[in-house]
């Protein structure tokens, strides 16, 4: 007969082993045989005296002896329920197919209701990072929101997150830098909220500026369709915009001409949806009066007064309006 002996730490997986009484003594039948749980598993840890033990007959040694799992900080194990049985770490009961992770630093004992799936880690967020959740099944997320099955969020918080046992790390995502010449074209996929608090509805788009935020994360629900440079206009150009946007919205079928005087600062301009028309050098054309074809050019500089035939009052600050006729003052 050959004994076996659990180091301190270690443990070993008996199949089909000796029934035992209360008082942990073998059961024998009426023949002397010790009775034997067929096809079941027993999972032996190292005993307080430490004496070896032997396998009786019918006694099959599953996994030998094994020192015990240990699992290190931000890392955990996730397990799953192959019977039922009373968790008594968790005070719950655990029914076959349940999911759950052990979570370090611990060492973890065995037992046979329970399977080890995988050793998952933490992902370390920086800092303008966010991981990119999905949930496997309804679930309570570890800031108490309900999730639904499919659904994905982000988490922004800087540090170790340890996804729970049904959820997914789908990706790491990095935030966009913007500054005073750089902006996000976005698109909503869905109806939702976005980080500033505005309703976006389904196919609205927008740009993110420096002045809304330094950076920007991605949300679940916005497509990013392109990076947007700025247009700037010097002393001598214009540009016509179509469809230009006011308070948010687009305002389709309207054109609005930006212009830029000599003694104003450059005028910085982000274009939504590319609809730029033109930019030209800063020169108009007048019809004169005798002649329906004959056109002259006029330069402006920085004593010229600019007016409207369509406006009464001359102003300094007058923007051509697409399609108007300008004459030049003084």
């Amino acid at each position: 007969m050959t004994f076996f002996k659990n180091r301190p730490r270690h443990y070993c997986v008996v199949e089909s082993p000796v029934v035992r009484n209360d008082a942990g003594e073998v059961q024998f039948d009426q023949n002397g045989q010790a009775k034997l749980v067929h096809a079941d598993l027993d999972i032996r840890l190292a005993q307080a005296d430490q004496a070896p033990f032997p396998l009786y007959p019918g006694e099959i040694l599953r996994q030998p002896v094994t020192p015990l799992k240990v699992v290190p900080a931000n890392s955990a194990l996730r397990l799953k329920a192959v019977l039922d049985f009373d968790d008594e770490l968790a005070k719950e009961q655990r029914k076959a197919g349940d999911e759950w992770l052990f979570e370090g630093p611990a060492t973890y004992i065995p037992r046979k209701e329970v399977s080890v799936e995988e050793q998952i880690r933490a992902t370390v967020i920086g800092p303008n990072q966010a991981i990119r959740l999905c949930a496997k099944k309804e679930i309570v997320d570890r800031a108490g929101e309900k999730r639904v099955t499919g659904e994905e969020w982000l988490v922004k918080k800087t540090g170790a997150y340890l996804p729970l046992a049904y959820e997914t790390v789908v990706s790491v995502e990095n935030a966009y830098v913007l500054t005073d010449k750089k902006a996000l074209h976005l698109r909503a996929l869905k109806t939702f909220t976005d980080d500033f608090g505005k309703e976006r509805m389904n196919g609205e788009e927008w740009l993110v500026t420096h002045t809304d935020t330094e950076t920007h994360t991605l949300n679940v629900y916005e497509q990013l369709v392109a990076v947007v440079d700025v247009i700037t206009l010097n002393s001598r150009q214009y540009c016509v915009i179509l469809d230009p946007v006011e308070e948010g919205r687009p305002q389709f079928g309207k054109k609005v001409c930006r212009i830029n005087f000599p003694k104003i600062k450059t005028n910085y301009l982000f274009i939504l949806n590319r609809n730029l028309l033109s930019v030209k050098n800063h020169s108009f054309f007048s019809r004169e009066k005798n002649s329906r074809m004959a056109f002259k050019m006029f330069t402006f500089s920085a004593k010229t007064k600019v007016s409207f035939l369509n406006v009464s009052k001359p102003s300094k600050m007058n923007k051509p309006e697409p399609n108007e006729i300008l004459e030049i003052v003084g």
